[in-house]
This record gives C-alpha cells, sequence and structure tokens, in this order.
C-alpha cells in the first residue's frame, strides 16, 4: 500500500504550484498552518454546487476519476444500481456528509497520492454536509475534532484507493498511548495529528462502472497482540483505552465489521451534470425535518440528514 507524504514534503510539491504560492493555506511552517485559520459553515444552494464548490477540472493533474463532484450516497438513495443490482449496500453508520470534491488538494504521481483533503473545508469549499437542523454538523464539534484523509492509488491502474485518514488529538498525554495502538504522527508541522491506523478503522475505494464502491472495516484491532508488541501489560493497556475519547475508544471494542455505501458523480469534470443529478437533487431537496427523531445535538449520532 502506499503511504502518504509527511507535510513537508506536500510543502515543496505544494509551494511548486502557481496556485499553492498565491493561496498557501497549509501548514508548513512556511505560512499559518491550515488548521489554525478560521472556518464558518457556509449554506450552498443544492441546486448550483457547481458554481458553489471547488472540484477537479479536466485537464488537471489529479487522474479522471477524481474529477468533478461526488455524492457519498450513505443512505442507499440511489439504489437498486443498474446493471448492478447485488452490489452490497450496508452502511450503518450513514451520517450527514454529503458531497465531497478533490479541487483543493495537489497531486504526486511518484506516490499516486493526494495532498490532504480537509472536512473542514478549504479556501472555497470542497466537502458538504447536511443541514441537521440547528445550523451545525457533528464534523464541526470544535477545534479539536480537525481532520483529513489523504487518498492514495494502489498501482498504476488507478482503479483502487486506499483513504488515509488523519485527526488531530489535542490532549498530549494520550499521544504515548496512541503510538501504543499504532497510530503514527503525522509529520511537517502538524503537531497533535496522527494517521488512524488501518487495523483500527480502514476506508478504501474501489472503481466501478457507475462509480467508486465505498468501503469501510473495522473490528480489525488485537488489543493483546499491541500490548505484546509494545511490551506492556494487556489488561493495564485496556483500562487506559477505556479512559481515551468515546470515538476511539468504540472503535477498539467492535467485531470485525465491513461496510460499502455507492458514491456517484453527479457534475463531470467539464462542469456539465451527470445522469446521477436528477437522483442527488431529488434526496437534497428532500426536507426530512419532521421525520428525524435522533439528532447529533441530541447525543445520538449522526441522526438522519435534515434537508431544507
Amino acid at each position: 500500500d502506499s503511504m502518504p507524504y509527511g507535510m513537508c514534503d506536500w510543502a515543496r510539491l505544494f509551494l511548486d504550484n502557481p496556485w499553492g504560492r498565491s493561496k498557501c493555506p497549509k501548514a508548513f511552517g512556511i505560512c499559518v498552518p491550515f488548521d489554525a485559520g478560521v472556518f464558518s459553515l457556509k449554506r450552498i444552494s443544492n441546486n448550483a454546487v457547481e458554481s458553489e464548490l471547488a472540484f477537479a477540472r479536466s485537464g488537471s493533474d489529479l487522474p479522471a476519476s477524481l474529477h468533478g463532484i461526488w455524492w457519498m450516497d450513505q443512505w442507499g438513495a440511489n439504489l437498486p444500481i443498474p446493471g448492478d443490482a447485488d452490489y452490497p449496500f450496508d452502511f450503518p453508520q450513514a451520517c450527514d456528509e454529503f458531497l465531497v470534491t478533490w479541487g483543493e488538494v495537489t497531486w504526486d504521481p511518484k506516490t499516486r497520492c493526494t495532498s490532504p483533503n480537509w472536512q473542514t473545508g478549504g479556501t472555497i469549499g470542497h466537502w458538504t454536509f447536511n443541514d441537521v437542523g440547528d445550523g451545525k454538523s457533528n464534523v464541526w464539534s470544535g477545534p479539536d475534532g480537525r481532520s483529513f484523509i489523504s487518498f492514495c492509488f494502489r498501482s498504476d491502474a488507478l482503479d483502487y484507493i486506499d483513504a488515509w485518514a488523519a485527526s488531530k488529538v489535542a490532549d498530549y498525554r494520550l499521544w504515548p498511548l496512541l503510538r501504543i495502538l499504532g497510530f503514527q504522527p503525522v509529520q511537517g508541522g502538524l503537531e497533535g495529528y496522527f494517521w488512524v491506523p488501518p487495523a483500527l478503522l480502514k476506508f478504501e475505494m474501489q472503481k466501478t462502472s457507475w462509480g467508486w464502491d465505498r468501503i469501510t472495516t473495522v473490528g480489525n484491532f488485537d488489543v493483546g497482540h499491541a500490548a505484546a508488541q509494545a511490551g506492556v501489560n494487556e489488561t493495564v493497556l485496556r483500562e487506559m483505552i477505556g479512559g481515551m475519547p468515546s470515538s476511539i475508544g468504540a472503535l477498539l471494542q467492535v467485531p470485525l465489521q465491513t461496510w460499502h455505501y455507492p458514491v456517484f458523480q453527479i457534475v463531470d469534470g467539464a462542469g456539465e451534470r451527470t445522469g446521477n443529478y436528477e437522483a442527488y437533487l431529488k434526496w437534497a431537496d428532500t426536507d426530512r425535518g419532521e421525520e428525524c427523531e435522533c439528532r447529533p445535538t441530541q447525543g445520538c449520532g449522526c441522526g438522519c440528514p435534515i434537508n431544507r
């Protein structure tokens, strides 16, 4: 598997790009750290996303399979898929993520990896979320919730992606424990950020005739093995895990599971709407406010999407 470059390597690549020199939004000890910037939620029009979001255009350095705007159909709204009736859709953790683009990343052909795609957004915007009722989203839970994903193709065939996630853990007292559990620090000036080990949470994407199959694997973590590797007592390690943030602790205790959801292109690299746009817009424009009994602000997870 390809592992993404450290941030210093991305700094050199990014600043070699004229767009990068002019915008300079990343954190490399050269300009203001990207994650230290002030972010605010911006409402966009469901029926004008090609004018609202930054997306990779035809002819850009990125592989064509990442051009345009993509709908993360975590709720299975656009199923069944014509020609693929047996697609194994199963995503019990459906959340309020909605659209994603790769319009604010750089590409390294040597590693076949993108630079970090920040969930908190960019100078224009490349990641959208449903309105959950109060103008907030659970991904915007505060500065300690900052995270990004670097997308790395496994081979020159460009048909399979390992999506490496990194998150910020502000409490430095947890850092030694994270290292024992296999979390590796992100290099290059992003102090407090750690790559999430694939044994704990693994994101993959497989190219299909209709888009991407997004694959999530959880519950593949062996606490006993981690304790043995680190030379610590397993019982003590389990007690320490019990004191970790719930988002991490929960992943360490679930049984092995693999989930799938489809990702459809709704706008292509030329800015033209695809055949998936109508289904996307129908889902996006449906107000489910009265149907949602569970909302993120009530402490029950992602709840269901409330569209306005």
